[in-house]
């Protein structure tokens, strides 16, 4: 303050009126002063309060949460308190990890739900329905089961409605093994007794493709295709089980006279121009 100012201020004070005019300009001022400082301890003290700390409303707490019962803060429902924070509650069997406030499955892990076929969906669902004859896989959070295609676990898996097949489950994979026509089971109409569609494995042609082969009934009462051949030599028979492999069928009916001969099948016999055993027609 220079000489000229302070000697203003002397002179004000120097009467009453200019003197009580001076100190309420003063005191105003440093009042003013003083509430500015209220002003900022009181913003200060609107300041959010930690978990724990007293409270009178919600706006109190940095959680956002003063429970009317406690009137503390706290953290709100759905959400548990971490290092002085509120993080949400963990789900799908994870646990919080309190060091760094993450929820996680046990063992530390930190599994895709979406495809993890160990944890699918959560913490420790597998996928695995211990079924060798599915494969299992975790599509968005859900197991699925597909079936492997020709897959087994026993023999009525494999059934596929076809006689002339023998169905066998091996290594969990079905088999279907062609059934070998029995000897005397050869032809009728051209097909295995027995076997729709004349599917068998070691079937002759049909009677009716050769004209040579003509089928002949055994003593078992099934057809047998027969190409005919000289009488003299055939083996004399009771059943099919008395004959050879090259001649497997004891045949009912033949011109080789009253008894009964082992014939031979059309397959792998040569044609004759002549018939020497042929099917009787009458007694």
């Amino acid at each position: 303050m220079d000489g000229n100012r302070f000697d203003s201020l002397t002179k004000a004070l120097a009467t009453a009126p200019s003197r009580r005019t001076v100190l309420k300009r003063l005191v105003g001022g440093a009042a003013g002063g003083a509430l500015a400082l209220v002003g900022a301890d009181g913003a200060l003290a609107r300041k959010c309060r930690a978990l724990g700390a007293n409270c009178r409303s919600n706006a109190d707490c940095c959680s956002n949460f003063c429970p009317n019962t406690t009137y503390k803060c706290a953290c709100p429902a759905g959400t548990t308190a971490c290092k002085g924070n509120c993080v949400a509650n963990c789900t799908n069997g994870q646990v919080l990890n309190t060091t760094t406030c993450t929820c996680e499955c046990p063992g530390g892990t930190h599994p895709n739900f979406q495809t993890d076929v160990n944890n699918c969906g959560a913490c420790g669902v597998s996928c695995n329905d211990n079924d060798v004859c599915t494969t299992d896989t975790c599509q968005a959070g859900h197991c699925q089961h597909t079936a492997v295609a020709d897959c087994c676990h026993n023999d009525s898996d494999c059934a596929d409605s076809d006689i002339c097949t023998t169905d066998t489950c091996v290594n969990n994979q079905c088999v279907h093994t062609a059934v070998i026509c029995p000897v005397g089971q050869a032809c009728l109409n051209g097909e295995c007794v027995g076997c729709a569609g004349g599917t068998c494995a070691n079937l002759p042609l049909g009677c009716d493709d050769d004209p040579d082969c003509i089928c002949f009934i055994t003593t078992e009462g099934v057809g047998f295709c027969h190409r005919s051949e000289p009488c003299a030599g055939l083996q004399t028979c009771t059943s099919s089980a008395d004959c050879p492999a090259d001649h497997p069928a004891c045949s009912t009916a033949t011109c080789c006279g009253d008894v009964l001969v082992c014939i031979r099948p059309c397959v792998g016999t040569a044609s004759i121009s002549t018939f020497d055993a042929v099917p009787m027609t009458g007694p």
